[in-house]
């Protein structure tokens, strides 16, 4: 509800400001991403860990810098389908300003997920990195997304980091294989031949003397009206200055940027933001770095089916569609008749733990209740075990417990077999 709020509050400050829509809704974008769902990396747990390697000896330094997918992705250290598709990419590269290497990576059919290592060179001068992924199977491209990261790969990050959200050096990044609908809505896809996958970082310089900008926009009454914010940025530029937003994002800057002679507002829009800051003389580009390789083939588990169990006196729930990986689960649920009840659903297995899910719900024209989510899985699952919960805090529990809690729980949880 909040993510609708602040929608409305930009659009409506949007609406005064000569900004062109595309790079109005850049602007959104990244400010929604302070709204998005929390990556499922445990952080902290991921903190500990480096930290307490870190203070091993001496000769251990050089490996505990090397940032693995197993310490990105906690909790499938016992997970063999996991540690099977462990690809070891190993590409470094050095500048005067920094050195790269990317380390690992692990596809599993819906989403790739890689580690790296960026440090700043002593000495060196601060550059911004604009990363991005891009994916072909059999020739053809993939539409991709990134959907959890340490180190920011929505818009681009700082090296040295200005704010750094985990331990200094190690980023990582979750990008999902997605598709566009006939109605032109997104949703996941799966892909279980070899993929090719290119990370490109295109590394740029600043020209000119770098602020930052220490308001945010919260979509709240005590925001300064947009187009005063923007002023701000434009001030900057006309000024030949660099102002950072909040959170150290180019994205502000680079929406009130003139586009070059020759060029429309609408092509300009497209114009990617790193190429958009070195067309506009405050920064300069260092670097264009590409890094290619191929993950293996993969496996995706399917429902055969779509089964209707009851919940009670009339209340159904329908599974019209389940996959899942040996790291996640995608399922689709269509509740019917539930009148005012509200349901909830944590998904189990037998075969192995699994994650916190987050799910999206629709009410559609007939009144039914229309449920896509996704889960975390630390093995190979076969079978998955619904659990209906009156509340979310139920189901918070029943992944703490890894079983169903209430009897009325057990009573009404169904299974669905993947073949």
């Amino acid at each position: 509800m909040r993510e609708k709020t602040f929608r409305e509050s930009i659009d409506a400050r949007l609406s005064g400001l000569e900004v062109p829509q595309g790079r109005q809704a850049a602007i959104l974008r990244r400010a929604l991403q302070q709204e998005r769902p929390a990556p499922r990396k445990p952080l902290v747990t991921l903190v500990l860990a480096i930290v307490l390697a870190l203070a091993l000896t001496a000769a251990g330094l050089a490996v505990a810098l090397r940032f693995g997918v197993i310490g990105f992705n906690r909790g499938q250290e016992d997970n063999a389908a996991f540690k099977a598709h462990i690809l070891t990419v190993n590409q470094a590269y050095e500048t005067d300003d920094l050195s790269l290497t990317v380390n690992e990576a692990v596809f599993d059919g819906m989403s790739l997920s890689f580690t790296m290592n960026i440090l700043p060179k002593e000495g060196g001068e601060p550059v911004y990195i604009h990363p991005r992924v891009s994916a072909q199977c059999d020739g053809e491209p993939l539409m991709t997304d990134p959907e959890g990261c340490l180190g920011d790969f929505y818009s681009g990050f700082w090296v040295p980091e200005k704010d750094p959200c985990g331990p200094e050096g190690c980023y990582g990044a979750d990008y999902a294989i997605i598709r566009e609908d006939e109605d032109g809505a997104i949703a996941y896809d799966t892909v279980t031949q070899p993929v090719t996958w290119t990370l490109s970082f295109d590394i740029i310089k600043p020209n000119w003397p770098v602020d930052s900008n220490d308001i945010a926009l919260t979509g709240t009454a005590d925001d300064p009206p947009f187009e005063e914010y923007m002023a701000l940025f434009a001030d900057a530029y006309a000024n030949r200055r660099i102002l950072l937003a909040d959170g150290y994002s180019l994205v502000e800057y680079a929406a009130i940027l003139p586009a070059p002679e020759g060029v429309t507002e609408e092509e300009w829009c497209y114009v990617r933001l790193s190429d958009q800051l070195v067309q506009s003389g405050a920064f300069s580009r260092v670097d264009m770095l590409e890094i290619s390789f191929t993950t293996a083939e993969t496996a995706i588990k399917q429902l055969s089916g779509t089964p209707t169990f009851s919940l009670g006196a009339q209340a159904e729930v329908t599974v019209e569609s389940t996959q899942a990986t040996f790291t996640q689960a995608t399922y689709e649920l269509t509740l019917r008749n539930a009148g005012a009840e509200d349901w909830y659903f944590a998904v189990l297995s037998p075969d192995c733990q699994t994650g916190p899910s987050y799910t999206h719900w629709e009410t559609g024209a007939d009144g039914a209740q229309h449920a896509s989510g996704t889960i975390a899985l630390f093995g190979e699952a076969s079978t998955l075990i619904f659990v209906p919960c009156r509340d979310s805090q139920s189901v918070d529990e029943v992944y703490a417990r890894q079983q169903p809690l209430t009897d009325e729980q057990r009573a009404l949880s169904f299974s669905v077999e993947l073949e």
